[in-house]
């Protein structure tokens, strides 16, 4: 009660309005609900009292939090404390009933256990994975697909219990599923080793001349300016992972082949990437495609036109001059240092944008969700 007075009073004397002090107030409403915890207000029930107030309790915090900050993560956080509360609790719970059911009952009902367990706790953990993705995508089907796998065995062993299997059937059935099981596991593991374990860095001389340059494909692209005249590019590959570069139509096209299969794929942890090394030069446009890895323009360079679009990953634009620009990142952030634009347009959804020592000579056109704007010295004909 202190707490909340000092705050209320500090919060309209300070700020003239009430702000910060609903964090406060579902601060210390989520601490009260531990302890002393609102059971004293109840004689029966006492158990499902205190799991329900303090989870009731700190999803109110997580809202107030999420809706202070403008960043609507609540759900994830929301979820996350669910599956705890219902891993913790559950069984507690369900062993209070032996006190409220003959022994029969009782037994024909813990056959059930394993299954509702596993089920419950398999619905939270898919809309967990789910809402993640929404806030910032990730390799959803990789994570479901996992998830699938995990819940074979407690499945089948709560199918077993509700159909009464006799115990001589179980231990057979869960060791040939337990290594087929790790089986799996294992050769994933290994795959995913081996993958990274055969690395490669490639040197790529390129003799042709160009005016554009093109790129796709799920991995780090940087642009550098190089110390001397040539033109090259240095690629980090894999086995069956590896970039194809060439010049076509005064465009050079980098693309990536990844040809792994299906399930090489699903558990790969690889990384590559490609650093391009230009001469300070002039071109006529650079287009960026990529999904989750980042793109980094850093050199004197002069592009006409450029498109840069990722999802997940990070763009940064050092030192250049470009005519029209169209940046879109997902979740990504936009750092834009010491370069000048004819026109800017840029498009984010959660992440942020920085503009430092930047000059747009006519419209800086911007669109975003929850992530901040950023200017450090930063001039533009026209702020939209």
């Amino acid at each position: 009660a202190i707490a909340l007075l000092v705050c209320f009073i500090v919060n309209v004397a300070v700020n003239h309005t009430l702000s910060w002090f609903f964090i406060v107030a579902a601060s210390v409403l989520c601490a009260y609900s531990f302890c002393p915890s609102f059971t004293w207000l109840y004689k029966k029930y006492r158990s499902i009292i205190f799991i329900g107030t303090t989870f009731l309790s700190m999803f109110i915090l997580f809202l107030t939090n999420s809706i202070y900050t403008n960043d609507y993560w609540f759900i994830i956080a929301t979820l996350g404390v669910l599956l705890g509360y219902f891993i913790v609790f559950f069984p507690i719970l369900f062993r209070i009933q032996k006190n409220y059911l003959d022994n029969d009952k009782y037994k024909k009902l813990s056959r059930y256990f394993i299954i509702i367990y596993s089920t419950v706790s398999y619905v939270i953990i898919n809309l967990l994975l789910v809402a993640i993705n929404v806030y910032r995508p990730i390799n959803l089907s990789l994570g479901l697909l996992i998830t699938n796998i995990c819940f074979i065995i407690p499945t089948l062993f709560g199918i077993m219990n509700i159909f009464d299997v006799t115990r001589r059937y179980r231990k057979p059935v869960g060791i040939v599923v337990g290594t087929l099981f790790s089986l799996f596991m294992l050769t994933a593991l290994g795959t995913s080793i081996y993958q990274v374990s055969t690395k490669e860095i490639n040197n790529y001389n390129i003799s042709e001349s160009f005016d554009s340059i093109k790129f796709k494909g799920d991995a780090d692209i940087m642009i550098y300016e190089s110390e001397d005249s040539s033109i090259k590019a240095v690629a980090k590959e894999y086995e069956d992972v590896s970039f194809d570069i060439d010049v076509i139509n005064d465009t050079l096209i980098i693309k990536l082949d990844n040809d792994l299969e299906w399930y090489n794929r699903m558990f790969n942890m690889t990384t590559p990437y490609i650093k391009l090394y230009l001469p300070a030069s002039t071109l006529d446009s650079l287009t960026i495609i990529g999904n989750t890895y980042d793109a980094k323009i850093d050199g004197n360079f002069t592009f006409s036109s450029s498109n840069i679009s990722t999802d997940t990953g990070n763009v940064t634009i050092k030192n250049a001059s470009m005519g029209v620009c169209v940046i879109e990142a997902d979740t990504g952030d936009i750092k834009i240092y010491n370069s000048r634009f004819v026109s800017l347009d840029s498009e984010i959804d959660t992440g942020d944008i920085i503009l430092s020592n930047t000059i747009v000579d006519n419209d800086f056109n911007h669109e975003g969700d929850t992530g901040d704007v950023v200017f450090k010295s930063f001039d533009a004909m026209n702020l939209c």
